[in-house]
């Protein structure tokens, strides 16, 4: 059970991850993410239908994390 518990995890945090990357390159650094968390929070989306001991928006953030563009400093 505990198997098809983690897989099914892994199809979900694919999803988002695709999801993430169907936005323009541009849209999609770091302050993006919020306004991403938002848009799905405000679609009702099932790509948020996830259990989390924490905060949502954190665990988006980790799942992003290796897809995230960071800003260059200038």
């Amino acid at each position: 059970m505990a198997a098809r518990s983690y897989l099914k995890e892994k199809e979900h945090e694919r999803a988002l991850i695709s999801a993430w990357l169907q936005r323009p390159e541009a849209a999609r650094a770091e302050n993006d993410v919020l306004k991403f968390y938002g848009e799905l929070v405000s679609a009702h989306s099932p790509l948020l239908d996830f259990k989390c001991s924490g905060d949502k928006y954190e665990a988006l953030r980790s799942i992003l994390r290796h897809h995230i563009k960071r800003e260059q400093c200038r």
